[in-house]
């Protein structure tokens, strides 16, 4: 017993000191410094505003950038009037402005789009007449079965200063083509794709770092692009990920399987791919062989699901028998259910369901398949979860996350399948406990004791009450 008990404290002190010899109190210190400026943000925004709900935040320049909830003094009464829900929309426009990049004069807004689901609005910047690579907005969607918006700031912060344009597009064609001749990555075949120059604002990157906005004349040759500033003319140059080869491999592969998909079930409609996990993700169209007569009756309605679920299991990761099915229920417009993956008696975390949803109005159904890849082998657990709570309490009482004022508390630990992405990859799924603490959770693996982090936020301001004696 006692060798048992030497040996799991050898592990858990090389897993620790393998964690704490990559932790950087640097980073941690502004991470807690951050997340304090963020949380005082969002406790403005929302006095200002009257909004309440959720709010999201981007640490690498300390800013709120999407909003999910209500505003106290907005109440849509007329979903379907496009003019209504424009003045809405600028309503809310006006409450944003004093929290985004953008100024007022730089956005210009969309015609209203409507779908099944939402009616959205977009406000696209723009800068001295002149667009921004990689598109920067801010949109704002409503959501009428829920009541909630759902608003996303990707605006960018860019003065209005006007700027000479010293290099003409007629040089900027020629510099960059014989910088693009001159270049490792020339290719004579991909040379006749080339497209532009346009002029646009980027930014470029310095040693991984992104440096401000600029003008810049840019040309794509199929997969790369090289852009030169139109003041002082230095050249930079980034690859098109979408044009790579692995991307192309990818993509005719999952369309190869999307083809197989419809001429093996009969669906007519659109498919979106999951690139990451090579999967098909989303389906919203109709099968040819399946008509709903009344979709109000649930017990009718389930034989055509479990058929679309039959129909659906050669295309997913996981078998049947780790699919456990939900009842039906209508949401919103539509008839709904879940089959929950369920490996080994756990769950998936961020993932493991494939949904079902059937719109009458439309007569179609949307689908999402989230299931992942998990063998149903048994796992032994030789990780308690009072050792796992060792762990991870003791990995966070190491960073700047914990102080004399944290409680020793955590929330409720549980045994879930998680994947991680590392270096860029993401591994198989394994199973962890998550031991959560106060804008962080650890995962500790149930056999061998090695764990990571991540990080959330939590949007809800909570309360502690701390008890000191009194000398």
């Amino acid at each position: 017993m006692k060798t048992r008990v030497i040996i799991f404290l050898l592990m858990m002190l090389m897993a620790l000191s393998a964690i704490y010899a990559s932790e950087d109190p640097t980073e941690n210190e502004v991470y807690v410094r951050k997340t304090r400026e963020l949380k005082a943000l969002e406790q403005r925004f929302k006095e200002e505003t009257g909004f309440s709900g959720n709010i999201t935040y981007r640490y690498e320049d300390t800013k709120l950038s999407q909003f999910r909830g209500k505003f106290s003094d907005t109440n849509v009464s007329a979903p379907q009037d496009t003019t209504f829900m424009g003045n809405v929309f600028d309503a809310i426009l006006t409450k944003m402005m004093p929290y985004i990049y953008a100024k007022g004069d730089q956005l210009t807004k969309t015609s209203i789009k409507s779908s099944a689901r939402q009616i959205t609005r977009f406000y696209e910047q723009t800068v001295n007449g002149y667009s921004i690579s990689g598109g920067s907005q801010l949109s704002i969607a409503y959501n009428p079965e829920l009541d909630k918006f759902t608003i996303t700031d990707s605006t960018k912060d860019i003065s209005n200063d006007p700027i000479p344009i010293i290099i003409s597009k007629e040089m900027a064609s020629h510099v960059l083509i014989k910088e693009y001749q001159q270049s490792a990555v020339y290719d004579k075949d991909k040379a006749r794709y080339k497209q532009g120059p346009f002029i646009s604002y980027a930014s470029m990157s310095d040693e991984g770092h992104a440096q401000p906005y600029r003008l810049y004349w840019s040309m794509s040759f199929w997969d790369v692009s090289f852009y030169v500033d139109v003041q002082n003319g230095e050249i930079y140059h980034r690859e098109n990920p979408a044009f790579s080869a692995e991307y192309q491999r990818k993509s005719r592969e999952l369309k190869a399987l999307s083809e197989r998909f419809k001429a093996d079930t009969g669906f007519v409609g659109i498919i979106d791919y999951n690139y990451n996990e090579m999967r098909l993700q989303s389906f919203d169209g109709v099968f040819s062989d399946i008509k709903i007569v009344a979709a109000e009756d649930t017990l009718a309605l389930r034989p055509a699901f479990d058929t679309i679920l039959t129909k659906l299991l050669p295309f997913s990761m996981a078998p049947r028998d780790q699919l456990v099915k939900s009842s039906i229920g209508r949401k919103g417009s539509a008839y709904a259910t879940d089959y929950v993956q369920i490996a080994n008696g756990y769950k998936v975390e961020g993932a493991g369901f494939i949904s079902i949803r059937y719109f009458p109005e439309t007569k179609k159904f949307s689908i999402g398949n989230s299931a992942v890849d998990i063998p149903q082998e048994p796992i032994g657990i030789i990780i308690s979860e009072e050792a796992a709570f060792t762990i991870a309490r003791t990995a966070f009482e190491q960073t700047g996350l914990c102080n004399e004022f944290t409680p020793i508390h955590r929330s409720r630990t549980v045994l879930l399948y998680k994947s991680r992405q590392l270096n860029g990859q993401y591994l198989p799924y394994k199973l962890y406990w998550r031991v959560s603490f106060p804008s962080i959770s650890y995962y500790v693996d149930v056999e061998t004791s090695e764990f990571f982090s991540e990080r959330y936020v939590i949007n809800d301001q909570q309360t502690y009450t701390v008890n000191k004696s009194i000398d």
